[in-house]
């Protein structure tokens, strides 16, 4: 169903809504939870909705918009979400399989490598006798070149699932390139890396015994909880009855199976995203994924008016897009603004 950016829709269906750039997808979002709030009848101050969007510039502009209206509003990145109902609350559950220390768990933040922690696993890797010259483990350790890959390739750890659907650590051997300052490069062979990729996990545990979580560990590790313990989803279905995320084509394989989940009774879950947007298709999203989900009795929407952009602007767009036509919301200003713009130059 096409739509604009000021159409309500029905606040207990889920559905799905796609925009292109301009078409105000924000303010249909900001809309739509003020929408809900006032109508549900099953928000109170224990149960709110939830609203994830991807980046913290994106959380800042939506509760910027929202201004006061929000007391049963939570609007978070899905990292922020998931460490403060999922991960914080019940990482003790996983303390004894991944040696977390609960206690000392106070934040995530970006990943880094720790030089003496990447010695300590080195040295003590069980397949360390597996390295061959010229990436021994002291070689690994002490030569320039290899320890710059190295820790290029550990700070790209990931996690992702395999054949079977078994979410595991991983890297990409290609991004163990480096680059000294006099021009000479070094690749870690597929050999090191098969080896060294084997203990990955281990890696990892040096910092989880610490309480050091970064980014990607919170999707990791929350996912490994709900796996375990499925009530915790009958949790974040007590808590939140509405479930809206932003941008859903940057969300990650991870972010996509959570939301699935979530989604499979009594939440009302809702996305809003545009494929052609897709900029992190390097952490593994996936532009097509936002029409893939698949979602119970699941409503289609497509908010074809580009608010933004003059009439000329949107022709343009027509021409090179074919999946959603746009309209021009200031058509008239853009003939008017293209008129002026030919006499000024008639004049030079």
């Amino acid at each position: 169903m096409r739509i604009t950016s000021d159409t309500l829709i029905p606040i207990e269906k889920n559905f799905r809504v796609s925009a292109g750039p301009g078409a105000g997808k924000t303010y249909w979002l900001v809309n739509h939870l003020r929408n809900v709030q006032k109508h549900s009848r099953r928000l109170d101050s224990s149960r709110k909705i939830a609203c994830i969007t991807y980046t913290n510039i994106g959380v800042e502009a939506i509760l910027k918009s929202l201004g006061t209206e929000f007391e049963q509003i939570e609007v978070s990145t899905i990292h922020s979400f998931l460490y403060k109902h999922i991960l914080k609350p019940y990482c003790a559950f996983l303390a004894d399989e991944y040696g977390l220390n609960a206690v000392a768990v106070s934040g995530h933040d970006d990943s880094f490598v720790h030089g003496k922690k990447v010695r300590h696993w080195l040295e003590n890797h069980q397949e360390a006798h597996k390295l061959k010259h010229p990436f021994s483990v002291k070689q690994l350790l002490n030569t320039p070149l290899n320890y710059g890959s190295l820790r290029r390739w550990l700070e790209a750890i990931t996690y992702k699932f395999d054949e079977s659907g078994t979410l595991t650590i991983t890297s990409d051997q290609s991004r163990s390139f480096y680059e000294d300052p006099n021009g000479e490069t070094r690749l870690l062979s597929k050999q090191c890396v098969k080896v060294l990729e084997t203990g990955l996990l281990e890696y990892k545990k040096l910092y989880w015994s610490q309480g050091i979580i970064d980014h990607d560990d919170v999707l990791f590790l929350s996912y490994q909880l709900i796996e375990r313990h499925p009530f915790l989803l009958e949790v974040l279905r007590a808590k939140f009855p509405y479930f809206f995320i932003d941008e859903f084509q940057d969300s990650n394989p991870i972010q996509v199976d959570l939301v699935k989940k979530i989604g499979e009774k009594e939440t009302v879950m809702g996305v809003i995203g545009d494929p052609a947007q897709s900029i992190y298709e390097f952490q593994g999203a996936k532009p097509q994924q936002l029409h893939e989900l698949v979602l119970p009795e699941l409503q289609e929407y497509t908010i074809a008016v580009n608010r933004r952009s003059t009439g000329n602007i949107v022709r343009v767009l027509r021409s090179i897009r074919k999946d959603i036509k746009q309209t021009a919301y200031r058509d008239v200003e853009g003939r008017q603004f293209m008129d002026i713009f030919t006499i000024f130059n008639n004049r030079i």
